[in-house]
């Protein structure tokens, strides 16, 4: 399955897998690796060639699940 993504104004079409994971991981790799991102912890921020936008930590759902995003 493929996914048309944008992110701080850049848009991609990625490949999607979804699995079920025990460990926690920061999915996404290579698309952030493409897309010359930058990710600070410290600050909370993702900058995407050049323009930032914020991150946000996971969230646990009503059913138990864990949510991700950036």
């Amino acid at each position: 399955m493929e996914v048309r993504i944008e992110v701080a104004g850049q848009e991609a079409t990625l490949p999607v897998s979804v699995a079920e994971m025990e460990d926690q991981c920061l999915l996404g790799l290579n698309y952030l690796l493409s897309m010359e991102c930058e990710l600070n912890f410290c600050s909370m921020k993702l900058e995407v060639r050049g323009k930032s936008v914020p991150v946000t930590a996971a969230r646990h759902t009503r059913s138990g699940g864990e949510v991700r995003a950036l």
